[in-house]
């Protein structure tokens, strides 16, 4: 993975294996939360995110991309 605004050889685009993503919004969360001196572990804790995801998808709810 990458972060957008990274330089990625076009070799490197063209492996079945690499999947490009944005992951700014992720970064700029970390960033920002440091900044207000809070704890990240909430962050790297992707527990919440993902029992809210199973909520819903049980519900039959559609998922977005940020779920």
């Amino acid at each position: 993975m990458c972060i957008r605004d990274s330089y990625q050889p076009e070799e490197l685009l063209k492996r079945e294996w690499y999947v490009n993503c944005d992951m700014s919004k992720y970064v700029a969360y970390l960033i920002d939360t440091l900044n207000h001196d809070t704890s990240i572990s909430d962050l790297l804790d992707p527990n919440d995110k993902i029992q809210a995801a199973v909520a819903k998808y049980k519900k039959g709810l559609a998922l977005d991309n940020d779920d």
